[in-house]
């Protein structure tokens, strides 16, 4: 079993270190090697640079800011509970859903947890991770297109699970006035095609299938999973190897056996042949 197990252990050893550390002056987080994150004004964007022609299906964006009036963790929890109204690109407005509101710790720090659909442009989920760090708010955000959301889902999980808050430097000031849940918008719709915002939300009104349970796990109970269905890949493979091993083995069985009556009953005709020639000279 140990031999079994030690390819598992390598292919899973291997996955996990494509995951890189992302940090910037405020926060630090888990990112798979195929995203990318690059400095834009008070912002960083993190886009998956193996879908560069379709960045706009999922981005991170963080962003600090000096602490104002409205920075505080129960005025983010109350924002993040209120349905937001959005603009749309070509007249309208649009009212975002609800899913969740909550604070939860993540690595001994207290976050605003909150999840919309539609609050940034309406074909968008969005997640939104909110704290305050001394004199700081920070903001990060995980964006995806409905359709996509679902292929992203784990590597937002990955990165919501391992965040950690930095230990500011008092020279860092970060950007002035109180963090904006708006920051994505813009971004966004930058990169989409104006007619696939305007195709709406759909006749869903629920979470995304499986999206809250991918989000409640942590990295080792995703760890163990990937493992689990490492091992239980590699046992289907070895046994339908074996499968086939002893197919092929019957089969050659089965053939030599077909050979040895062949030859016996040739050795039969022959002596059967022999014994007629014999008795003819005798008479």
């Amino acid at each position: 079993m140990i031999r079994l197990l030690i390819p598992v252990l390598l292919i899973v050893f291997s996955i996990s270190s494509l995951a890189k550390k992302f940090a910037t002056d405020y926060v630090s987080f888990d990112l798979l090697n195929n995203w990318h994150c690059h400095p834009e004004g008070t912002e960083w964007i993190c886009t998956n640079k193996l879908n560069r022609k379709k960045a706009s299906e999922a981005m991170i964006i963080l962003t600090a800011k000096q602490k104002g009036p409205s920075d505080s963790m129960a005025q983010y929890i109350n924002h993040l509970k209120a349905p937001r109204t959005v603009k749309k690109a070509r007249g309208g407005t649009f009212t975002s859903k609800v899913f969740h509101a909550k604070q939860r710790h993540i690595n001994g720090h207290m976050w605003v947890d909150g999840f919309h659909q539609g609050s940034e442009v309406p074909v968008y989920y969005t997640r939104y991770l909110v704290t305050i760090k001394g004199s700081l708010g920070i903001l990060v955000t995980y964006s995806a297109h409905k359709d996509h959301y679902k292929k992203y889902a784990s590597d937002f999980a990955a990165s919501i699970n391992s965040l950690r808050v930095m230990n500011v430097s008092p020279s860092f000031s970060g950007g002035k006035g109180s963090v904006g849940m708006g920051n994505v918008k813009d971004y966004l719709q930058d990169m989409i095609d104006v007619d696939n915002e305007l195709g709406g939300m759909g006749d869903d009104d629920e979470e995304p299938e499986g999206l809250g349970e991918i989000f409640g796990m942590s990295p080792e109970i995703l760890g163990g999973l990937a493992l689990l269905s490492a091992v239980a890949g590699y046992l289907f493979y070895r046994m339908r190897r074996r499968k086939k091993l002893q197919a092929a083995a019957a089969r050659d069985a089965e053939k030599s056996r077909s050979s040895r009556r062949d030859r016996s009953g040739r050795n039969r005709s022959r002596r059967s042949s022999r014994g007629t020639s014999s008795s003819r000279r005798r008479s």
